[in-house]
């Protein structure tokens, strides 16, 4: 059995507080004395000796001798460093990572926060608006999912909602739906970042993907991730090994997804008898509508303001085991929104339930929903659910342009995926049916 690694550190007469305190995954060889570290936390505060560009860790390797750990290279190949801490690190000289009882502060690797956010904007009056680019602040990292905002504590882990009233024989149940996509407007030429599956398989699956922009500063193309990520749900739904289980598909997915980059991801699958089981990492969306009101909506899983979970390509992405789980009874009649951030950062709930209780077709509500996110996430003067988050996390103008009648304010550019689905009850056994984008 593998002892503990501050035991590990211990023996070799090292701080037991070198690494931080998540890092307890590691390998080490007897003979060599070669010590790999995993650092899910990605520790790091600052780069390039006085620039302020930012680099962090995901795994460091190195020779433990008496004392010291030599020859320590880090798995990123941009140099790091850490103040006051860590000297140059490029595998050739014998360095220090950080005193003992200094523990860095927990940051993302860079491919995993989502830098291509539009800016806000600071309106002052009725005259005019000055725009600006929202500074990134590194906040208190949280391992907890957002509110919903029907329900103020967490979603567990695995919740079964109290069943519907039905009496007597319950006919079988499935999704009518319809989907639309709005690409970023600088991304329009590749069809954006953001991919789905929908699929009139058993009762219905649906799923969106969102491919994290990040990746894009170290020459990726953040939607090849996604768009293999649902490719490969596609091909994977009906496998046996699944047995109709949105985690156990994600896993299957995941691992057999050989692109590199990260995605948040939902999932969503109806069984005949109306049982709905969705799984979700990140903050792609879900809303059921009932009856012209929301009596569900799922929360936002993220590290930090606007660096959601995501499944990776990186050993420091999360995995399927961390997917908020959960299953609700649904009813004919009901109505399901599933959809990208770019939706839900960019239009209310409340014109949500407005526009599909309006609307006497799926597709048609989610072209209108889409357009409505779109036309948002350009109005410079539109105080979206985005910039009303960004202003409750402390992302806002100083107190002096407040008295003047100033705050943060402006819709969110984004891809935008939009799928919604009616539950209908099926007279006779329908077809299979597959639909990528």
């Amino acid at each position: 059995m593998q002892k503990p690694l501050p035991q590990l550190l211990k023996e070799y007469d090292m701080p037991i507080g070198l690494f931080p305190e998540d890092a307890t995954n590691y390998e080490f060889n007897e003979e060599t004395k070669k010590l790999t570290v995993f650092i899910p936390s990605a520790c790091g505060e600052v780069g390039y000796k006085d620039s302020s560009t930012v680099r962090f860790f995901t795994k460091v390797t190195g020779n433990l001798v008496k004392g010291k750990l030599a020859d320590v290279e880090g798995i990123n190949t941009k140099v790091l460093l850490i103040r006051n801490t860590l000297q140059l690190v490029n595998g050739k000289k014998e360095k220090k990572l950080h005193q003992p009882g200094i523990k860095p502060r927990p940051q993302p690797n860079p491919n995993l926060s989502r830098t291509h956010r539009p800016p806000l904007y600071h309106r002052r009056g009725l005259l005019f608006r000055l725009k600006t680019t929202m500074r990134r602040l590194s906040i208190s990292h949280s391992l907890l999912p957002l509110p919903s905002p029907l329900n103020p504590s967490a979603v567990p882990r695995r919740q079964l909602f109290a069943p519907s009233a039905h009496h007597g024989i319950r006919s079988e149940l499935a999704f009518s739906f319809g989907n639309h996509l709005i690409p970023h407007p600088a991304k329009a030429d590749k069809g954006g970042e953001d991919a789905f599956f929908s699929s009139s398989y058993n009762g219905g699956v649906l799923a969106v993907a969102d491919g994290v922009s990040g990746w894009a500063e170290q020459n990726v193309d953040p939607a090849l991730f996604s768009q293999e990520l649902m490719t490969n749900l596609s091909q994977l739904v009906m496998d046996e090994e699944v047995n109709f289980d949105p985690q156990v598909l994600m896993r299957k997915a995941h691992a057999a997804t050989s692109s590199v980059g990260s995605a948040t991801v939902i999932i969503a699958m109806l069984e005949k008898n109306g049982i709905l089981k969705v799984a979700n990492v990140g903050d792609c969306g879900l809303r059921i509508i009932r009856r012209g009101q929301v009596v569900f909506a799922t929360s936002q899983q993220e590290h930090y303001f606007d660096c959601p979970y995501q499944l990776s390509s990186e050993i420091v992405g999360q995995t399927y085991q961390d997917a908020t789980v959960f299953s609700v009874d649904l009813m004919e009649g009901d109505i399901i929104v599933v959809g990208s951030d770019g939706l839900f950062d960019n239009v209310f709930d409340r014109e949500i339930v407005s526009i599909v209780s309006g609307s006497q077709d799926v597709a048609d509500a989610a072209k209108e929903l889409a357009n409505l996110a779109s036309n948002h996430s350009k109005d410079a003067n539109f105080d979206s659910p985005y910039s009303m988050e960004a202003r409750s996390r402390g992302f806002d103008v100083p107190w002096w342009k407040k008295i003047l009648g100033s705050k943060l304010i402006g819709g969110k550019l984004d891809d935008i995926t939009v799928i919604v689905g009616q539950v209908i009850s099926l007279p006779d056994k329908g077809g299979v049916g597959l639909e990528t984008s």
